[in-house]
């Protein structure tokens, strides 16, 4: 928001970067130590890439070329279409009522290609363990279009 006296110049914040083979070791630590089994998946980052629609899990978006961690979030129902919006909101094809201000604040201050973009998921049919596991994933890596992140650095009292 111009103005409003916050710096939002393009920064990496620690935890942000993070290299392929780093971040599937720090998933699966964070899914044993949860007793949740580490079968990490991949998938290209285009809209509707998963045959099956009725995937729950977590899921990251990352750039292959950065090692920049773009989004953290979890599917309670279908990861194809959480894929969808992410899609929308990366290509800054997303309007209305949910344009955020992580993905804004992505798409205003880096230059990046969606084609270098790629989707890593767990499948966790429990709720609950969706839930935390997104939270812990969020807060250790601090991703740059989250909105959970963009808050705590630029819309909070510290």
């Amino acid at each position: 928001i111009p103005g409003d006296g916050y710096d939002r110049q393009p920064q990496i914040y620690e935890g942000q970067i993070m290299k392929r083979e780093d971040l599937i070791s720090h998933i699966k630590k964070v899914l044993t130590d949860r007793n949740i089994p580490t079968d990490i998946k991949s998938c290209q980052f285009k809209i509707n890439p998963l045959e099956m629609n009725n995937i729950k899990g977590v899921y990251i978006i990352r750039n292959k070329k950065t090692d920049m961690i773009v989004n953290v979030g979890k599917s309670d129902v279908n990861i194809n279409a959480r894929i969808k919006v992410h899609w929308n909101k990366a290509t800054g094809k997303w309007k209305g009522k949910d344009s955020t201000g992580g993905w804004n604040y992505l798409l205003e201050n880096y230059e990046y290609d969606v084609n270098d973009l790629e989707f890593l998921y767990v499948e966790l049919p429990l709720h609950r363990k969706r839930t935390s596991v997104e939270a812990i994933l969020i807060d250790d890596l601090e991703p740059v279009a989250n909105d959970e992140t963009f808050n705590d650095r630029f819309m909070e009292d510290k």
